[in-house]
């Protein structure tokens, strides 16, 4: 039975997929792995060679400071700068921990979106450099500056791709697994610009998986959901270890009832 891993978009979601990813590449060995944002990097992570043991210490050791450097142009291009924090520390975090440079020498096939910020349409990078690509599908507005391949200029792929189910069944996968943290649909303080972007996001997330999740019908779906609270910020890597664990804990439920 073709097996697509599906990884979806979602900030510190990274933390909850490697724990999921821990328990459900034990028991089940995927053809492919399609990632979107945060997704792509865990796919591109775990297919380079890393173990799913080397994921997870990453994202429990994983900071702020260490991956979102603030973009220095917020002090002196203000609202015309390109982001607020710098793709520098994703930039240095790949060339340290990916294992090859490649999509071709990933162990397992790898598809990650990004969307084309003129024309708004998704694209998949499935051959050539990682690391571009990986940038591309990682540029969030406003967090993360867009980023050009070519003459094509991307931004974040989650925005058309949240999850990815439709492009698992493209390419004739009869059975998905999807890891997605699902944000708590508990009262929201938004305080600043992170808070209503995290609150932004989450509100198109859910009305992505909703779609995406519909198109599933005739194929054997393995959901693994987690539903992050309110504490929990977007780009915050203070509670990395415990969604490690949360992760592991929802995947093994979900394994469990699919047998």
């Amino acid at each position: 039975m073709k097996t697509a891993l599906v990884l979806a978009a979602g900030g510190v979601a990274g933390s909850i997929e490697a724990g999921a990813m821990h328990e459900v590449l034990q028991k089940i060995t995927p053809d492919f792995i399609i990632g979107s944002s945060i997704g792509s990097l865990n796919a591109a992570l775990y297919a380079s060679g890393n173990s799913t043991e080397e994921l997870m210490n990453f994202w429990a050791n994983a900071s702020r400071r260490q991956l979102l450097p603030i973009n220095p142009e917020i002090f002196y291009k203000f609202h015309k700068a390109s982001s607020i924090f710098s793709n520098r520390g994703v930039h240095s975090m790949l060339k340290k921990n990916l294992k090859v440079t490649t999509f071709e020498e990933c162990h397992t096939p790898i598809y990650v979106s990004a969307t084309e910020l003129r024309t708004g349409k998704e694209q998949y990078f499935h051959s050539g450099a990682l690391i571009p690509a990986l940038l591309a599908s990682t540029a969030i507005p406003p967090i993360l500056p867009p980023y050009k391949i070519g003459s094509t200029v991307y931004l974040d792929g989650g925005l058309t791709n949240y999850i990815g189910t439709q492009k698992a069944l493209e390419l004739g996968a009869k059975r998905i697994i999807v890891i997605n943290a699902r944000y708590s649909d508990e009262k929201i303080n938004i305080h600043n610009l992170i808070d209503l972007s995290h609150h932004s996001y989450s509100m198109l997330k859910y009305q992505a998986l909703k779609r995406e999740l519909e198109l599933c019908n005739g194929v054997q779906l393995i959901e693994i959901h987690s539903k992050l609270g309110p504490h929990v910020n977007l780009i915050s890597f203070k509670n990395s270890e415990e969604l490690i664990k949360e992760g592991r804990k929802v995947a093994r439920a979900a394994l469990k009832h699919h047998g």
